[in-house]
């Protein structure tokens, strides 16, 4: 019997590894981690939202110029001594002008624009060049541009790595006339 007592006496080994309160401590801190890097990502995913926002104001400006010299360009070459070629592409410009100017979608007209001025650019070599797009009509561009590389910026910080990985995020590509 004597035995007997003094197994139920020994002190009780530890067993190795890690104590309660080590990893009531190591959960916590991760959680404290996770917990910080969320708040980080939602920071993040605010500032994008208000700089797509300004960019988006920008575009309207943008597109409201763009429209004003998009209809001139169209009264410019409504000329009645046009070549077959000319004619079909003036009404290829013009199709595509009307599609810009209905569209209501940012992202939508910017893709229409894009097709407007790449439809410029391939216009007959016989009928007269585009006209110079404005001073002010390059300014307003050149803002919208800023916005878009505010909106790069964003996405290149550390939030905005996870944001791209989470919503797929693409970049947007600086807007350029090609007159």
């Amino acid at each position: 019997m004597s035995r007997r007592r003094n197994k139920l006496n020994k002190p009780k080994q530890e067993l190795p590894g890690i104590s309660g309160a080590k990893l009531t401590l190591v959960v916590l801190t991760g959680i404290l981690v996770l917990g910080l890097g969320i708040a980080y990502t939602l920071a993040t995913y605010i500032r994008l939202n208000q700089a797509r926002d300004d960019t988006d104001r920008r575009w309207r400006e943008v597109a409201s110029l763009l429209d004003q010299d998009y209809q001139q360009l169209l009264v410019d070459g409504s000329d009645t001594n046009q070549t077959d070629s000319q004619i079909v592409g003036d009404s290829l410009l013009a199709a595509v002008v009307d599609r810009f100017r209905t569209s209501v979608d940012a992202q939508q007209q910017r893709l229409l624009a894009d097709q407007v001025e790449s439809t410029i650019a391939q216009r007959p070599t016989s009928s007269d060049p585009a006209p110079k797009a404005s001073t002010e009509l390059l300014k307003v561009i050149d803002d919208y541009n800023q916005g878009l590389e505010v909106e790069r910026q964003i996405l290149g910080s550390p939030g905005g790595r996870i944001l791209r990985v989470i919503l797929v995020l693409r970049d947007r590509v600086n807007f350029q006339v090609s007159r």
